[in-house]
């Protein structure tokens, strides 16, 4: 039974081994009053010199998020950076090497929960397992937060991908996958009392793999609108097609190319924005029908998304696929796969285009629509742009906080 608070609002305890969103997270918690404590790994950092790896820590801050309630412990995410960058990405730094900091982290952040009074711990899927066995021997209530589809489906989508492509299958740096982690996974997912999920897809790939619907809670994730809109140049030369994201055949990368390649329009160009994931081998029958750019930061970026005509997101799995609603929200049309969260935030034919998983003749028939109708292209970012307004990160943190607000756990602690 959990026990009563004296407070009028329960507490929750934080833990994200990892950026990503946590920090909205923890400042929705804040908000509403809930946040006890909030757990991660490197946080204020502030070191313009070294490394590219230690200048792109400085990130990790967040306005208006109370210093006395984040509790950084960095030694995890330390050592994996400095071995990534001795190293570079490969099958032991993205796979081996990051469940090993997970642990560390978790193991870390378990030590703590003895020491401290809570009502719910809320953790980041595939580093919380101690943490949320320590919870529950404590009596408390345990949410995961699944960034990804259910392990099940995931390990299908990506065995048949190499069995299709196995000219690709060196783009897949984390295949094959690590038995560890999808055993902790799973246990963490059996466990939780409730699992927060970022799509429709993911969530139903969820029940696909056995979770019963009632633990599941779909709260999709947010962007910022920018105040005014961009000072378009995509009547410039040449059609832009974008792609951003980890270059990876995970995200169907080898059919954007091959549809590129197929095509072959006059005056336009194919932009990667991204790291390539493991060995860059197989792009290579592709180098004339592509530019790579490397990570960018949201200012650089700026340039792309006013002169980029489409956003293409062909991915096979992605249990969201944030840039789609990024690309939105600059007013950029989008052409994604399904297997995103396109299904319910792209308007067929209003806002872009959602295409079935490997169908390059999909993707080259919508990005030759768009080619040969420019003012579409305005027309579906117009759209596009007022769409995203449903999935701002305002908009994130009234979902949370009214799931939040009316968890069992919730009820049970002000009685």
């Amino acid at each position: 039974m959990l026990r009563n608070t004296s407070t009028s609002h329960p507490s929750v305890i934080l833990s994200h081994a990892g950026v990503q969103y946590s920090y909205h997270v923890a400042f929705t918690l804040q908000e509403a009053g809930f946040l006890k404590g909030f757990w991660t790994t490197l946080y204020d950092f502030n070191h313009q010199n070294g490394t590219s790896w230690i200048r792109g820590l400085n990130r990790r801050h967040y306005e208006g998020l109370r210093k006395e309630l984040v509790h950084s412990y960095p030694w995890p995410e330390v050592f994996q950076k400095a071995f990534i960058s001795l190293l570079g990405r490969n099958y032991f730094t993205t796979n081996r090497l990051l469940q090993w900091r997970n642990r560390w982290f978790d193991s870390h952040v378990a030590n703590q929960l003895d020491r401290d009074s809570f009502d719910c711990f809320m953790g980041y899927a595939g580093s919380c397992l101690t943490s949320v066995k320590r919870t529950k021997k404590l009596g408390r209530w345990a949410i995961v937060d699944q960034h990804d589809v259910h392990p099940a489906i995931a390990e299908r989508l990506l065995k048949e991908e190499v069995e299709l492509n196995p000219d690709f299958a060196p783009l897949i740096s984390y295949w094959p996958p690590d038995r560890g982690y999808l055993e902790r996974l799973g246990e963490e997912l059996e466990l939780a009392d409730q699992i927060l999920v970022l799509s429709s897809f993911s969530l139903n790939s969820h029940r696909q793999g056995g979770i019963p619907r009632e633990k599941l809670v779909c709260i999709p994730l947010g962007v910022d609108i920018p105040a005014s809109p961009l000072n378009r140049k995509r009547e410039k030369k040449p059609f832009r097609i974008l792609f951003v994201g980890t270059i990876s055949q995970r995200k169907g990368i080898k059919y954007l190319l091959e549809a590129v390649k197929q095509l072959r329009l006059p005056e336009s160009e194919l932009v990667l924005v991204g790291q390539i994931d493991g060995d860059p081998t197989p792009l290579n029958p592709y180098k004339d029908f592509f530019r790579q750019v490397g990570f960018l930061s949201r200012e650089a970026m700026r340039e792309y998304w006013e002169s980029s005509h489409v956003l293409v997101l062909p991915s096979i799995y992605d249990s969201l696929g944030l840039v789609i609603l990024e690309a939105m929200a600059h007013g950029v049309p989008v052409i994604v796969s399904e297997n995103t969260i396109g299904s319910e935030a792209v308007r067929e034919g209003s806002d872009g285009f959602v295409v079935p998983i490997r169908d390059v003749e999909a993707l080259k028939d919508r990005i030759l629509r768009l080619y040969e109708n420019r003012w579409l292209c305005d027309e579906m970012g117009q759209n596009a742009r007022e769409r995203a307004r449903e999935f701002t990160w305002v908009k994130y943190r009234e979902r949370l906080t009214i799931f939040l607000e009316t968890l069992d756990f919730l009820k049970m602690v002000r009685s």
